[in-house]
């Protein structure tokens, strides 16, 4: 059985549905993951050749550096150093976060 996150978006587990056919215009069966809950407003679904590759894009999550999030961990640090500003920029700070986590900000 393979490992799935909940649903992003309303933090329910998906169903893997097997079909035979596509109208992708290739081959062969395709796995399919979807939320199916009736409390699920996004309804998402990912689609992959076998069930590893469905779950592996089923279950990646975005992750961007917002400037709320910036501008809180500045908040935080300022807060936790003894000097004004603690030395650091917010550009500077969001860089950080940026280059740590691998992604680009909004």
């Amino acid at each position: 059985m393979t490992d799935l996150k909940p649903c992003p978006f309303c933090g329910e587990v998906p169903q893997i549905q097997h079909d035979e056919w596509r109208d992708e215009g290739k081959d062969g069966p395709a796995v399919y993951i979807v939320c199916r809950s009736s409390t699920c407003w996004a309804e998402p679904s990912v689609m992959g050749d076998t069930e590893e590759s469905a779950a592996a894009f089923w279950n990646t999550r975005a992750v961007v550096v917002t400037d709320e999030m910036v501008e809180i961990l500045h908040a935080q640090l300022d807060y936790l150093s003894p000097n004004p500003n603690c030395g650091i920029s917010q550009r500077a700070l969001r860089a950080a976060l940026e280059a740590a986590l691998g992604v680009e900000g909004e």
